[in-house]
This record gives C-alpha cells, sequence and structure tokens, in this order.
C-alpha cells in the first residue's frame, strides 16, 4: 500500500518539477533580447566603478543603478574634481539568505551619458573605469585605483571580525565546561 502511495507522490514530484522547469525556462526565453548577440555566459555587468574627470572644471554626475527587488533605478549623485577619480563602491541588498550586488546601468555627467552594455565589459566586473572627456564617456577598462587601499580594509576588518567571534565564542565555551564541572562536583560531594 505504501509503495502505490509513493508511486503516486513521485509522480505528483515530477510532473510538478517538470512544469516548474517549463515554466522557468519559458520566463527566460520570454525576457531574452531578441537582437541574437545573446551570449550565454557571464553577464556583462559592473558592479563599482571608478570616474575619472577629464574634464577642465568639477563635474557633477548621477550614477544609476538598478535593484534586484525590481524595475526601479536608484540614483547616486557625486561630485568629480578636475583630472580626479571618484570611487563608485558596490551597493549589496539583503535579500534573507542572499546578497544581491545592484548594477550599475547609467552614469551621466552634465549632458554627457554612457549606458550599459558598456563597451569592453565582457563579464561581471568590479572597479571598472570610466574616463569623462570634454564630448563623451569613455568606457575604458579594469582601474588599478583604490583597489590596493579598498581590498587592505577589508582583510583588516574581516581579521578584526575573526579574532572577536573567536575569543567571545572561547570565553563562552569555558565559562559553560567550568559551570558544568563545577555543578557536577557539588552534587557528587552532596551525595
Amino acid at each position: 500500500m505504501l509503495m502505490i502511495y509513493f508511486a503516486i507522490f513521485t509522480l505528483f514530484l515530477t510532473s510538478r518539477l517538470s512544469a516548474a522547469i517549463a515554466l522557468a525556462t519559458g520566463n527566460l526565453t520570454v525576457g531574452a533580447p531578441s537582437t541574437g548577440n545573446l551570449i550565454v555566459g557571464a553577464p556583462a555587468i559592473v558592479y563599482s566603478a571608478v570616474i575619472y574627470n577629464a574634464q577642465r572644471s568639477i563635474i557633477h554626475c548621477t550614477v544609476f543603478r538598478s535593484q534586484p527587488s525590481g524595475p526601479t533605478l536608484t540614483s547616486t549623485p557625486i561630485t568629480v574634481g578636475r583630472n580626479e577619480y571618484d570611487l563608485v563602491k558596490e551597493v549589496t541588498y539583503n535579500m534573507g539568505t542572499w546578497t544581491a550586488a545592484a548594477i550599475i546601468e547609467k552614469i551621466q555627467c552634465g549632458n554627457l551619458v554612457v549606458s550599459a552594455p558598456f563597451a569592453n565589459v565582457t563579464s561581471p566586473v568590479r572597479n571598472w573605469e570610466f574616463r569623462v572627456e570634454r564630448n563623451q564617456i569613455v568606457s575604458v577598462g579594469p582601474s588599478s585605483y583604490q583597489t590596493q587601499h579598498h581590498t587592505q580594509h577589508h582583510t583588516e576588518r574581516h581579521t578584526q571580525h575573526h579574532t572577536q567571534h573567536h575569543t567571545q565564542h572561547h570565553t563562552q565555551h569555558h565559562t559553560q565546561h567550568h559551570t558544568e564541572h563545577h555543578t557536577q562536583h557539588h552534587a557528587e560531594h552532596h551525595h
């Protein structure tokens, strides 16, 4: 009798699964651009950027990012001094069980605009350099600006956190062990 139930359950599960797969692939096909140049593999997206101002004066730019939760874009205003760099940090969203990073969709400086997909980007990148020239924003390539500093900071923070966690755990364990031992000893002595 159990076997029959099991067979029905498996059947039900399989049909549900194939329906779900069909639904997922169906959605994918619908959502895909019909330009024919869809590359299957790593998406060409930019998570964080470095904007270099090659103009002769200060520029005010706006960075537009897409959110994982929906179609709305968030915008961040930045000001970049003449011949200076500005780091557009990665923005992450806590999705509960995982974190999603916002994708840079558009950079606008004055009347100059550059939109995704950006030139030369072939896979997900961080610290991608954009150079703001007099008449255009150029998608340059991976930037070495501040990456070193940023990584170092991250490592220090991580180590500190790790040590702290370790100490807490150790103390807790020690106290617990001590209390158990004491109680046990006390009880034995009492008998």
